[in-house]
C-alpha cells in the first residue's frame, strides 16, 4: 500500500491523545479551546469555529448565511466538490465558473464571467497550495456586495502578500 500521507506522532503528541481520549471531550473541551486559540494567535483573527470537517464548515457558512432555496452561489468548476454539493443540499442555484488550468485556481475573470445580479456568495478554493487571485477577486465581490467564502483546506499556511488563506475573505474554510 502507497500512503497518500503518514503521519508523524512523537510520544508527546500520543500522551496529548490519550489524555484527550480520556478525558470524554472529543469534539469540545481543553483541547478544542487551545486550538481554536492557537489558531487564532497564528491567523491574527477573531471567530474561529472547528469543525469535524472542512464539509461541515462550508455548511455552516452557508446557513450562517442565510442562504436559502434558489439563492445563486459560484463556485469553481474544478475542486473538491463540497461546496457544489452542499449547495445541491440545501437546493442552492450553483454556477460553476472556470479555473486556471495551470493553477487549478479561479481567476477574477472567470468569477467575473460567472457572477449574475442574483449570486449571493462566491467560493473560492485555494487548490493544492497555490492561491487564488484573492486580493481583486475579494475586491469585485465587495463591490458587487458578495460574500467571498474561502476553501483553504489545500492551502492550510500559504500566504498572498503575507496575508495567510482564508483570511481574506468574508469567511474562511479549513479542513
Amino acid at each position: 500500500m502507497i500512503f497518500w500521507s503518514k503521519p508523524n506522532l512523537k510520544k508527546k503528541d500520543l500522551t496529548h491523545l490519550i489524555r484527550a481520549f480520556k478525558s470524554n471531550w472529543i469534539s469540545s473541551g481543553k483541547y478544542l479551546n487551545k486550538f481554536e486559540n492557537k489558531l487564532s494567535d497564528i491567523f491574527k483573527t477573531k471567530n474561529i469555529i472547528v469543525t469535524s470537517s472542512g464539509t461541515a464548515a462550508i455548511h455552516l457558512a452557508y446557513m450562517s448565511l442565510g442562504l436559502k432555496k434558489g439563492d445563486e452561489i459560484v463556485v469553481p468548476g474544478f475542486g473538491y466538490l463540497a461546496p457544489a454539493n452542499i449547495g445541491k443540499l440545501l437546493n442552492l442555484k450553483i454556477i460553476f465558473s472556470e479555473v486556471d488550468p495551470n493553477t487549478f485556481c479561479v481567476r477574477e475573470q472567470d468569477i467575473k464571467a460567472a457572477v449574475t445580479k442574483r449570486t449571493k456568495a462566491i467560493v473560492i478554493i485555494h487548490t493544492y497550495g497555490n492561491m487564488c487571485e484573492v486580493d481583486k477577486i475579494s475586491r469585485f465581490a465587495k463591490k458587487r456586495k458578495i460574500i467571498l467564502i474561502e476553501d483553504a483546506a489545500e492551502a492550510f499556511g500559504s500566504k498572498f502578500k503575507s496575508k495567510f488563506s482564508g483570511t481574506i475573505g468574508d469567511i474562511g474554510i479549513y479542513s
